[in-house]
């Protein structure tokens, strides 16, 4: 803005001239207050996004952790599914496996001729880059008078197996599930004695025999085979 000054001349007159004012401090603050903002909306700016970076890469974990776990639960019902044809093929397979019983035998599936077998010691699976290990192991199962299944006392059914799987990967929980397998294509009857002869047909359990080669010797109620 312009200030106005009156200059006296020789003939009394007053002429006015118009000089600049001088500019006020007031600039500097203002400029130095607007770069202040400038630099907090800067820092502001970086720490959102460096924090949305951090978000997104949680958020890929998560989903990828979810994905390892959605394809353990699927090797897991792939394993009873392979486990329940094995006994369907040679149920002798599932109830007399080769190393034994318990959780200190493991075994897995394997396809091998077009068929699933089962094969001692876990397996490593590689699905999508991610290396997972199976294995399962078998016991057997008892029953009640009520034929229902017991933890403890009871008799064992040799019709039906209890089968746990395993599923293990290194940034993942070890995902366990177990089934109840049963032989449901025959009867097993339990032989209680050897020592009357009858019609072919008897009931179970059975106490009798139809017919005998005559190399095997029922006496004292065993069969021998002389």
């Amino acid at each position: 803005m312009l200030e106005n000054t009156l200059i006296n001349n020789k003939n009394n007159n007053y002429t006015r001239t118009d000089s600049p004012r001088p500019i006020s401090n007031g600039v500097n603050k203002q400029s130095g207050q607007l770069l202040l903002e400038i630099l907090i909306a800067v820092v502001a700016i970086v720490a959102i996004a460096g924090l949305g970076a951090q978000l997104v890469l949680v958020g890929q974990k998560s989903n990828e952790i979810t994905g390892d776990k959605d394809t353990a639960l699927k090797l897991v019902e792939e394993t009873f599914e392979a486990v329940r044809s094995i006994a369907t093929e040679n149920w002798q397979t599932v109830y007399a496996p080769v190393n034994g019983k318990g959780s200190g035998n493991l075994y897995h599936p394997e396809q091998q001729s077009g068929k699933w077998v089962l094969v001692a010691g876990t397996q490593p699976v590689t699905i999508n880059g991610v290396n997972y290990t199976r294995s399962l192991y078998i016991e057997n199962v008892n029953r009640d008078a009520s034929k229902n299944i017991v933890l403890t006392g009871g008799t064992d059914d040799p019709s039906t197996q209890k089968i746990t799987v395993s599923i293990s990967w290194p940034r993942g929980e070890t995902i366990t599930g177990s089934e109840y397998v049963t032989r449901w294509r025959g009867k097993g009857c339990v032989q209680t004695g050897w020592t009357t002869q009858s019609s072919d047909t008897s009931p179970c359990p059975a106490d009798t025999y139809y017919t005998k080669d005559d190399s095997i010797n029922t006496s004292g109620g065993e069969l021998k085979l002389q």
